[in-house]
């Protein structure tokens, strides 16, 4: 790198009385100059509002935690400064706009030639420092600590595509009946279409019944090469649940886009506003599978800029989903597979039973309601009778008349979990969901069992005699946000057939005297 002191010779830069600096930085530099003496923090504020839209994520960056060594008073203004500067002067950065400023702190002359590395910055940092004339008390900046921010800031910016997509979902082997659905989120997201960002829904919320198959859709779109391709900056991919750690979801986002400043941090708002730092303007698909609760959505929402990023989150609660749209056109639901989608999956998990017994398959598929996640605990099940000669009719019919065939059967592999070390049964997936209601609601949602289901729908006078409550409402209203309801033509409700048989099954348990 060709370095000209020369330009810096006959020109002191005076910390309290900056000259000839361009007015968006200007403001800032002076009131950090008279203010510095406890007042840096807001000093630093107006110089990022001064200059919002090129400069803030690296500001905000550095703000939000102190690297080692790093004092507030002289090294804070240096730092943030060469911040400002060195943002436009490496490869893959040419920004006109901060090379003008810099040009104007060294009287309109070009100071770089060649790449800025860590071995070249700390000489260059040192005459930049010289050139300052700091009072008595501010601490004089040392070259290496500023090299160490602008190196761990650039690392961010830098972070590689294989490190982006360090954490990953499983990919699900079979994906059956759902290309409609994937087409339509990658026209939501602004994948396919001539004008893309036209298009583009900045957040996208895929709701649908227990066991319907979000993560199934939502990991296929994480996978998919077509999305990688069309978000610049590629992808970041979190899975919650009802355990869901967003400290720790957000540390991990963290390492992977490199911003390693921000792994110190210890109070979850503050790494939330280091993180919208580092997403800010980049061109990037969030996704978020299994928001269980509206903390952790807003909590996503906060951190990421819907103005640049893209947000796919998918949730199994109605009620959560409309609290974090922003219009209701945010939503997407995804329904049940239709029956030659479902008949097409049964013939993949259990082929020879498929073929034999093909004339029950539309009878099967009935039953389940097409219900991904009950398919796929079927399929096996009738591949397994097959294979040790057991009758495949009389399993059918257990599937239809005995809850217990399906709600105690093991889910897919895919369903493992790694807290436990064990595979949930259906039974317990749909447990999860109901223990998120009100004693009342719960009461409410087992009485369901009573309705026959051919299928099970009811109006809200049935709902009214069989609860025994003056106002079904606020219930009907707890059941569908939960999930666990939803409305039906002709002014009616209805429930899903496997939910049903849960329903059915509590009903049973209390009838008995059994816990629930």
């Amino acid at each position: 790198m060709d370095l000209r002191p020369m330009n810096l010779a006959n020109k002191q830069i005076t910390f309290h009385k900056p000259k000839q600096i361009s007015a968006g930085i200007n403001e800032g530099i002076r009131a950090i100059a008279e203010n510095y003496n406890g007042h840096i923090q807001a000093a630093t504020d107006h110089c990022v509002e001064r200059i919002r839209g090129l400069t803030e994520a690296k500001l905000t960056r550095c703000r939000a935690k102190n690297p080692p060594g790093y004092t507030r008073d002289g090294q804070s203004f240096i730092t943030l400064l060469w911040i400002l500067l060195v943002d436009g002067l490496t490869p893959h950065r040419q920004s006109r706009a901060v090379r003008e400023w810099l040009g104007q702190i060294i009287d309109g002359t070009d100071l770089f030639e060649g790449e800025l590395n860590e071995e070249s910055l700390p000489a260059l940092i040192e005459t930049f420092i010289q050139s300052i004339d700091f009072h008595d008390d501010i601490e004089r900046p040392t070259p290496e600590i500023i090299t160490r921010t602008i190196m761990q800031i650039w690392a961010a910016d830098s972070a590689s595509v294989d490190e982006i997509h360090r954490t990953m979902p499983i990919l699900n082997r079979i994906f059956i009946g759902r290309e409609d659905d994937l087409s339509i989120i990658h026209q939501r997201i602004g994948v396919d279409g001539v004008d893309n960002e036209a298009k583009r829904h900045p957040l996208t919320i895929v709701r649908g019944w227990p066991g319907v198959g979000k993560t199934a859709l939502i990991n296929a779109v994480a996978h998919d090469k077509a999305v990688k391709a069309a978000f610049a900056d590629n992808v970041l991919w979190a899975s919650l649940g009802r355990n869901g750690d967003l400290f720790d979801t957000f540390k991990d986002w963290a390492r992977q886009l490199g911003a390693l400043h921000l792994l110190p941090i210890q109070h979850l708002k503050d790494l939330v506003r280091g993180l919208r730092a580092v997403l800010a303007g980049r061109d990037m698909l969030v996704i978020v599978d299994d928001i269980w609760t509206e903390e952790q959505g807003l909590y996503i929402k906060q951190v990421v800029d819907l103005k640049t990023n893209t947000l796919l989150l998918a949730t199994r609660f109605t009620d959560l989903a409309n609290k974090l749209k922003d219009v209701p056109e945010d939503i997407y639901v995804l329904e049940v597979l239709p029956e030659a989608h479902a008949i097409e999956l049964l013939g993949i998990l259990a082929p020879e039973p498929a073929r034999i017994y093909q004339h029950r398959l539309p009878q099967l598929v009935k039953v389940l309601e097409g219900l991904p996640l009950a398919l796929r605990v079927a399929g096996p099940t009738l591949q397994h009778y097959h294979e040790m000669l057991f009758d495949i009719d009389e399993l059918i019919d257990e599937f239809e008349n005995d809850y217990n065939r399906l709600l105690e059967a093991s889910a897919p592999s895919d369903r493992f979990d790694e807290e436990t070390g064990q595979t949930p049964t259906i039974e317990l997936l749909f447990k999860r969901s109901v223990e998120t209601l009100s004693s009342g609601a719960h009461l409410a949602f087992m009485a369901l069992g009573v309705f026959k289901h051919k299928p099970a729908t009811f109006d809200a006078n049935a709902l009214q005699s069989v609860w025994e409550v003056d106002d079904p409402k606020t219930l009907i209203e707890n059941l569908i946000g939960r999930g666990l309801m939803d409305t039906a033509p002709d002014s009616r409700y209805r429930i899903h057939q496997t939910l049903h048989m849960y329903a059915n099954k509590l009903l049973d348990n209390h009838i008995n005297g059994l816990s629930i």
